[in-house]
């Protein structure tokens, strides 16, 4: 195997981000809040969904959040 996979640290990142703003985009349902919870929990993408979170509630209330 001549062409070996390689791996994109930056590019990685970039990916888990995108994936967090959609999923924090996406969830606004009381419903989702333990398969959700579970979700952070069991992930790597725990992290930046709540970094996701806190952009998206600085954007909605910029005043709670200088």
């Amino acid at each position: 195997m001549s062409d070996q996979f390689r791996y994109d640290q930056s590019e990685y990142r970039e990916q888990v981000a995108q994936i967090a703003k959609q999923v924090v985009q996406t969830d606004n349902a009381v419903a989702t809040m333990a398969p959700r919870l579970d979700f952070e929990l069991n992930s790597y993408h725990g992290k930046a969904i709540r970094q996701a979170e806190q952009e998206q509630q600085s954007k909605q209330y910029p005043r709670l959040h200088r």
